[in-house]
């Protein structure tokens, strides 16, 4: 079992959350370093997904479906989320309307979404990778 899923089962969604991104990004700057070996700090997902040549590794009927994917992890997830406090977190959420129409908790919704998407992504590039 991965740290976020556990995470997200022990009911630390903002650690769930988190987690979930930094796994893609990890994931993605692996393909990176194989076409260009300079480090980048940036930390955006889907311009990560473009520079590393990801996309490539996506059938074209699947191309649509895959980038919308990495865009609700990008819009949903930063880096420096790290830095955030739940509330914070809370907030972002709702600026960027991914909360909308949530009942219950929103962090453990979003968490699963995020934990979803990432688990998707990851199992990909995991599975071209070999």
């Amino acid at each position: 079992m991965n740290l976020s899923q556990r995470a997200y089962e022990q009911g630390e969604y903002f650690v769930a959350h988190y987690f979930s991104g930094i796994a893609v990004e990890c994931m993605l700057r692996a393909y990176l370093y194989r076409v260009d070996r300079k480090w980048r700090p940036e930390h955006d997902i889907y311009n990560l997904a473009k520079d590393s040549r990801f996309f490539d590794l996506i059938p074209a009927q699947d191309q649509e479906q895959w980038g919308a994917k990495l865009s609700i992890l990008n819009l949903r997830w930063r880096s420096n989320h790290r830095f955030f406090s739940e509330g914070v977190l809370r907030k972002y959420l709702s600026g960027v309307e991914a909360i909308r129409k949530v009942r219950g908790d929103v962090l453990k919704e979003n968490a699963r979404v995020v934990r979803n998407l990432a688990q998707d992504i990851v199992g990909l590039g995991e599975t071209r990778w070999k």
